[in-house]
């Protein structure tokens, strides 16, 4: 089966997915009392870390399933994806870091108490952890800094799986294969560890991101077999159908149970569909300029957004206090602050959210993407020389 090359296709309605996918996050850990709080869907938003693992596991083949073919590969595919994830979550470790100051210089000079000791969780060993993104590997038992980065650290350590498996393995069978055998290790190993719901992060998140990851790679695995064969209807339709069954999942399911392990499955059809679907004008919203953008900078929402929640939670509770309460049996506390504000507040932080991640977007992300490629660019250039020196 021939993989199309990643320069054929360019899936801008799968990075609109993945922006409103990132957009449900942030909107799941606004900390204080709003609207859009106690919605089932929003309450279902951490489902959304899942969809990141599928369509990453999908766009990986598709950009580098034919080139992962020697050891200079490998390396310049390692150096690209560090270039891709590192700095951000750098720059907002070190965010992070001075937060941690911040706190404990209001704790001591001013009185002022926080919802924790400072540097308790956010120590030395986790600091370092974050630095090697190494923290949700198991090591800790508790997100630790950037608290979303917990999936930037598995993502990455399935990147290196995916890599070595490729460069071992070069038939399209024997890769549906192996990704099939992963995906089902880690979908197995949650449940051998007595997973109920899809809420390992730092402790097991890997084994949650092994088993979303690879279920991308075998939805890519039959992509262009299907793209040669599908009909322009039906694939517009199975789109329709495969994202309006994920909102009806979110909006029905309860929070956390078992039917989370379901939606890694059904993303995998949704993002398959999609894909399919490609330029149909049934999804033509997704590919408005709007919903473009959004996703061109979901990865800076994503890593940006929880500096905002402790700025705008802890100006909610110098004024309100710190009382807290559940919303629908939730196990998340909000802060007791009247609805109509909550809200004013929540429509504030998603502005300041967009503009902040527009700035990180072509500030941090862009250039320091656009030198690692220029560099891995240089690895290759370089490689006949060396083969010659020796």
């Amino acid at each position: 089966m021939n993989v199309p090359s990643s320069g054929r296709v360019n899936f801008g309605e799968l990075d609109a997915l993945r922006g409103i996918a990132a957009l449900l996050v942030a909107l799941l850990h606004a900390q204080w009392i709003n609207a859009l709080c106690g919605l089932t869907g929003v309450r279902n938003a951490y489902l959304m870390v899942d969809f990141f693992f599928v369509l990453s596991g999908f766009i990986m083949y598709h950009t580098y399933g034919t080139k992962l073919g020697n050891a200079l590969e490998f390396r310049k595919f390692v150096v690209v994806r560090l270039g891709r994830l590192y700095p951000l979550h750098l720059c907002f470790l070190m965010v992070f870091l001075g937060i941690e100051f911040v706190e404990y210089f209001a704790t001591t000079t001013m009185g002022i108490k926080v919802g924790h000791a400072a540097f308790e969780t956010n120590n030395g060993s986790a600091f370092l952890a974050n630095l090697l993104l190494a923290h949700s590997l198991g090591f800790f038992d508790e997100q630790t800094f950037n608290t979303p980065s917990w999936s930037i650290s598995t993502e990455f350590y399935a990147y290196l799986v995916f890599a070595v498996l490729f460069l071992f393995i070069s038939g399209a069978r024997g890769r549906r294969h192996a990704s099939t055998i992963i995906a089902v290790v880690g979908f197995g190993s949650l449940l051998l560890l007595g997973a109920r719901q899809m809420d390992y992060q730092a402790d097991y998140g890997f084994l949650r991101c092994l088993y979303g990851f690879f279920l991308g790679v075998l939805a890519y695995s039959v992509y262009p077999r299907l793209l040669a064969t599908q009909r322009g209807t039906a694939a517009a339709g199975a789109a329709l159908l495969a994202l309006t069954a994920t909102v009806v999942f979110l909006m029905l399911k309860p929070p956390r149970s078992w039917a989370d392990f379901a939606f890694p499955v059904l993303s995998a059809f949704t993002v398959l569909a999609v894909a399919l679907a490609q330029g149909a004008s049934a999804i033509t919203w997704l590919s408005s300029r709007p919903m473009l953008w959004l996703g061109k900078v979901s990865y800076s929402i994503y890593m940006v957004h929880m500096s905002l929640v402790w700025f705008f939670s802890q100006l909610l509770r110098l004024v309100f206090g710190g009382q807290r309460v559940k919303i629908n049996g939730d196990h998340i506390g909000f802060i007791a602050a009247p609805v109509w504000i909550g809200t004013a507040v929540l429509i504030v932080y998603v502005i300041s959210l967009l503009v902040l991640s527009a700035f990180t977007y072509r500030y941090v992300e862009e250039p320091c993407r656009n030198y690692a490629r220029r560099l891995a660019a240089r690895m290759g250039q370089q490689a006949p020389k060396a083969v010659g020196a020796v």
